[in-house]
């Protein structure tokens, strides 16, 4: 039987780390048994723990990449360990571990859902953004480049020791991997910005798309920050659906089947969807790729048409045909 030369080159990388041979290098990454799972938990600020199986392919093809984060890691304090759950097959069966390989980030002894890639840049980069504050205080001087720094950033403008600041810190902490967080004291700043301190904005690519109203809560504020991180009118494909799906409110899709009829429709619904921005995420969608969305909305093939969709709760409103959109 012949060996593929990308199976012997798995193999060959993996033995180093899976390997047993006498004299290899000492590996970077913790190695826990079920005995020293519980204390070595409780003792980390913050950690990551790769759940794995020996026979894995995936893991064997993970294994240098996660030794090398590891390495790389050590300087900035962030210590990488493993379960081998052919050993500790009851603590993963205790942790509900689904599959191999499966990551998890500790945070002062407790695990959460590890959300970036598997290539050692990849952890790395990932692990050093949760070793930062997830609500860093931005100077005035900063405030511009900061806006700027990712599509969706959500800003504070209040102080550190506010109730709202609380609550801002707590958002942070769930929705970091997907949009960036910061907080501004200077009430000059916050004047210049017209948001009212206290106060919360979302900015997109720079500029400002909405302030927050309402009472502050970590619910609130999530729904805000999440359904602001959408277009007020924009197209839904296979690229954008899992925006707005994130975005965690009904969506609202409009079908069109040409160009002009598309940008008539873009004209008109423009105010209805700022309207209804908070409570349904209006978006347009080609039918002339997407007809089959439309029947699974149980829509006839006849344009404009529209429909509600509202994912978590697994219903659908289709608007009665013919009746004009």
């Amino acid at each position: 039987m012949q060996l593929g030369w990308h199976a012997l080159a798995i193999a060959l990388a993996a033995g180093s780390h899976y390997g047993t041979a006498s004299g290899a290098k000492a590996s970077a990454v913790h190695n826990l048994s079920d005995k020293a799972f519980d204390a070595w938990s409780d003792a980390q600020e913050l950690a990551l723990v790769k759940f794995f199986a020996p026979w894995c392919g995936y893991c064997q093809a993970m294994a240098p990449s996660y030794e090398q984060a590891a390495v790389a890691l050590k300087k900035d304090g962030i210590p990488l360990a493993e379960v081998d759950c052919t050993k500790e097959a009851k603590l993963c069966e205790e942790l509900d571990i689904p599959g191999y390989p499966t990551l998890k980030v500790v945070v002062n002894g407790d695990y959460v859902k590890y959300n970036g890639t598997r290539e050692e840049s990849g952890i790395v980069d990932y692990m050093r953004r949760h070793k930062q504050a997830p609500l860093p205080e931005i100077a005035a001087p900063r405030f511009d480049t900061f806006r700027k720094s990712a599509n969706v950033v959500a800003v504070g403008f209040f102080g550190r020791n506010t109730a709202e600041y609380g609550v801002l810190e707590e958002v942070a902490r769930e929705l970091r991997d997907e949009y960036t967080f910061g907080f501004v004291s200077d009430r000059t700043l916050a004047k210049a910005q017209e948001v009212p301190a206290p106060g919360i904005a979302v900015y997109k690519d720079g500029a400002k798309a909405d302030i927050f109203t309402g009472a502050v809560s970590s619910e609130s504020v999530i729904r805000f920050v999440r359904a602001t991180s959408v277009p007020v009118l924009g197209e839904l494909s296979s690229q954008t659906f899992g925006n707005y799906i994130r975005a965690g409110v009904p969506i609202g899709l409009v079908f069109y089947s040409t160009d002009a009829m598309r940008n008539e429709l873009a004209t008109q619904l423009e105010r209805v969807a700022r309207d209804f921005k908070r409570s349904v995420s209006l978006a347009l969608v080609d039918a002339r790729i997407y007809s089959k969305h439309a029947k699974m909305l149980s829509l006839e093939p006849t344009w404009p048409a529209f429909a509600i969709h509202d994912v978590a709760q697994h219903t659908k409103y289709p608007l009665p045909q013919p009746r004009s959109v």
